[in-house]
């Protein structure tokens, strides 16, 4: 079953869902505090970085594609933009959150960068997301 946890309380060891239902193991969990531009859309307050890859319909993108291309060049990382469709998690199925009215903010905040085994995805405030 699954179950929602705080990302800064992922241990490596263990297991978390991404996408097409894989279960991949936590390998590590980097904390960094730092100040950055976070983005959000919509009703979602701002939580990510510009460069964190996002599974949408059409693909990966993330909000700076030129610093997520070069953070991944092998996902072919595109500019995720007002319209796009990113693929989400509600616990008991896959479906898809409208990104509308972008908002990005300068922020002091604790950054957690999750790497996972398996296919390198997982589920992060209820979207599927890449690696760091």
């Amino acid at each position: 079953m699954d179950r929602k946890v705080e990302i800064a309380d992922i241990k490596v060891g263990d297991r978390v869902r991404g996408s097409d239902g894989f279960i991949n193991e936590v390998t590590e969990n980097r904390h960094m505090y730092r100040e950055d531009t976070m983005y959000g859309w919509g009703k979602v307050d701002p939580f990510v970085t510009g460069s964190h890859p996002f599974l949408t319909t059409d693909g990966w993108k993330s909000f700076d594609a030129e610093a997520g291309q070069k953070m991944h060049p092998e996902l072919g990382i595109t500019q995720l933009s007002e319209g796009d469709h990113i693929v989400t998690w509600d616990g008991s199925e896959y479906g898809t959150s409208e990104v509308k009215a972008i908002t990005a903010e300068i922020q002091t905040v604790a950054i957690n960068r999750l790497s996972v085994t398996g296919n390198d995805t997982y589920i992060a405030n209820g979207f599927v997301v890449h690696n760091k």
